[in-house]
């Protein structure tokens, strides 16, 4: 009677310890596959910014919804779409600094809808017109860039000398063209209003105006023909006829870079 007894309690301690067993390999498999899973999702992603790639030279064509930059802004907008455009080089002067040079455009199309033209009694309500702006402003560029983290991550193998970083830019702008289109349609007949024609002025609609901008921003490479790059920071414009004027800026390219 006693063997049988003993033999069930060895069973069960036996069915016990390969249970504990299981559940521990369990366990240390899934870890393991979590682990080997972050490491190809963390090579994956150098892989794709070419962190481990040298490259002292980087030609950019690139386009991004812009922000206002500038643009007049009235009661009765109704619709506004706006892109900036670049074309650069940024040059390495060391691991940590690059100068870029190049130009940028700034294309933006505005409809406003407006009230009646004002008379001798009053606000005339009729006729309501709808104008549809449109204009193009080319700029030079010109600044530097300081990859602030660049020289460190280069000593501890965590990059090559590439532009795949953040870094602090001081950049100069000079506006050098502009072309504006303006269109006025009479709503109640929907074509063009009588008041005002089509025009294009070929010039700066003024004194050119200068800028300079203190920025900071992410650039990383994607692939062996492609780039992102935003900035952010204060704006100052000199001139222009109103004085000094200062703004808060962001850009942004996505586009072409070898």
């Amino acid at each position: 009677m006693k063997a049988p007894l003993l033999l069930l309690a060895l069973l069960l301690v036996a069915s016990s310890a390969t249970a504990q067993r299981s559940d521990t390999l369990r366990t240390e498999t899934t870890t393991e596959d979590a682990r080997i899973s972050a490491a190809e999702v963390k090579r994956f992603i150098r892989y794709i910014t070419r962190a481990d790639m040298e490259e002292r030279t980087l030609f950019k064509v690139g386009i991004w919804p812009t922000t206002d930059r500038g643009q007049g802004t009235f009661e009765y907008r109704r619709f506004r779409v706006s892109f900036l455009g670049e074309m650069s080089v940024e040059k390495k002067l060391s691991p940590s600094v690059s100068f870029v040079i190049g130009g940028e455009a700034n294309s933006t199309y505005i409809k406003y809808k407006g009230m009646g033209v004002l008379s001798g009694y009053g606000l005339d309500k009729q006729p309501i017109y709808l104008q549809q702006v449109s204009s193009t402003e080319f700029l030079w560029k010109a600044g530097f860039r300081y990859y602030y983290a660049k020289a460190k991550d280069i000593k501890h193998g965590r990059s090559a000398n590439n532009f795949s970083g953040n870094y602090i830019a001081l950049k100069y702008l000079q506006p050098f063209h502009r072309i504006a289109s303006t269109k006025v349609l009479d709503l109640n007949t929907n074509k063009p209003s009588p008041r005002q024609s089509d025009r294009r002025i070929g010039n700066l609609l003024g004194s050119p105006s200068p800028r300079l901008m203190l920025a900071y921003g992410i650039q990383r490479r994607l692939g062996k023909f492609a780039y992102f790059d935003i900035d952010a920071g204060p704006h100052v414009q000199f001139g222009n006829g109103s004085g000094t004027t200062f703004s808060f800026q962001l850009n942004a390219f996505l586009g072409f870079g070898w």
